[in-house]
């Protein structure tokens, strides 16, 4: 059986859970590949409010990489979803630690049968994340995606994502000093006022959606009481040709950019001439 290390991500409407500590994920074979699921999957249980003691009868303690308190091992045959195992947190480090696994004949009376509990009461979609891995701005991005569409716990449909495709890498914002750089040379320096020894900060934030210019750029902060500065930053961050934008999951992430815009005159010195 192929052995590789994947992303996984199960969305349902109707849960959301956020850990600030990066979370052990769940495990999936499907096609003879096991998926390690290194990002942290919303859990697809329905009715279940599953604590250490429900599921191993005894209490464990709390592990902030573990947040759900337990690791589902997942199967996928003929299109149709599996509960294989539910392991304890201490699986991660089966070398070091025991570990308890729960008795899924008892919690799913109903629906265990040779082995595995069928999930027939999921509907939703789960996401795999695969390929070339490369770092975005908070976090890391596979370059391939495939979306598995399940109803009542049957694979109804099955889309393939190149996100290389679709992503725009651009020196904006990556290239610090390119962006400064781009930023004061396009002020125009002749209708601002003289500053002496003092210095006008203008914060802005750029909220980019989609590939292109920004949706919108605003003002964060703005230390002067001059509106003069403050529009001429929103102008000149405006004309950034071209934002760094990543496609994953089948959608455009969304980024805000923070950019300071300094009004000083040695920036005029050093940009107005270029």
């Amino acid at each position: 059986m192929k052995r590789l290390l994947f992303t996984f991500f199960i969305f349902l409407a109707t849960s959301n859970h956020l850990f600030a500590t990066p979370q052990i994920g769940d495990i999936l074979h499907w096609n003879d590949t096991t998926y390690f699921l290194t990002a942290l999957p919303i859990g697809i249980f329905k009715d279940f409010d599953f604590g250490s003691k429900e599921l191993f009868g005894v209490e464990k303690n709390f592990q902030s990489n573990c947040g759900k308190g337990y690791i589902p091992e997942w199967l996928i045959i003929n299109d149709e979803l599996f509960l294989k195992t539910i392991y304890d947190c201490n699986y991660q480090d089966r070398g070091k630690y025991a570990y308890d696994t729960a008795n899924l004949a008892k919690i799913f009376p109903d629906k265990y049968k040779d082995g595995f509990v069928k999930v027939d009461w999921f509907s939703g979609d789960i996401w795999l994340s695969y390929g070339e891995r490369f770092r975005g701005f908070s976090e890391y991005f596979y370059d391939k995606n495939t979306k598995i569409s399940f109803k009542n716990g049957k694979i109804s449909n099955i889309q393939y994502f190149n996100n290389s495709e679709f992503s725009i890498i651009s020196d904006y914002p990556n290239d610090g000093e390119k962006l400064i750089d781009f930023v004061h040379s396009n002020i125009n320096w002749d209708i601002i006022p003289d500053l002496d020894s003092n210095k006008v900060v203008i914060y802005t934030a750029s909220t980019i959606r989609k590939p292109g210019k920004s949706d919108k750029t605003e003002i964060l902060r703005d230390n002067s009481d001059n509106k003069l500065f403050a529009k001429e930053a929103i102008r000149v961050v405006s004309m950034i040709p071209k934002w760094t934008i990543y496609y994953y999951l089948g959608r455009y992430e969304m980024y805000i950019y923070n950019i300071p815009v300094i009004f000083s005159e040695e920036n005029r010195t050093k940009y107005s001439k270029k």
